[in-house]
């Protein structure tokens, strides 16, 4: 099976699927660094799943019109959990100030504050 900076490429089938090319896959790829977009990890499965901005009519869509909605290469977990049909920017922002505002209730986020101010870590001051 052919590899590219330790992805395994994805069968002609799962391309042609998105519009791609194995070139194209390729600069996505090496973009990434062989890396999932989300968690910047290199997954143990050696494999990166095309996930695409979900569209009206993506089924009926010829593949070469399909290609402009490749979002990128993601994990399989970060594909099915943290990106699945329906995050948005603005839900993800959400879910990260909804998990902050834990963070402060519980004192973690005040630590980090904390130390960034005594360490100058936050470039101010």
């Amino acid at each position: 099976m052919e590899e590219i900076l330790g992805i395994f490429v994805p069968t002609p089938a799962t391309l042609n699927k998105y519009g791609l090319t194995v070139p194209e896959w390729e600069v996505i790829v090496r973009r990434q660094a062989g890396a999932c977009g989300a968690c910047r990890k290199v997954p143990k499965t050696r494999r990166l799943v095309i996930d695409h901005e979900h569209v009206r009519s993506w089924k009926s869509m010829k593949p070469e019109d399909r290609k402009q909605y490749v979002r990128g290469l993601l994990c399989w977990s970060c594909n099915h959990y943290r990106l699945a049909r329906g995050a948005t920017v603005e839900n993800l922002r959400g879910a990260a100030d909804f998990l902050e505002a834990y963070g402060l209730r519980r004192g973690y986020l005040v630590r980090w504050v904390e130390a960034e101010q005594e360490f100058d870590i936050g470039g101010e001051g």
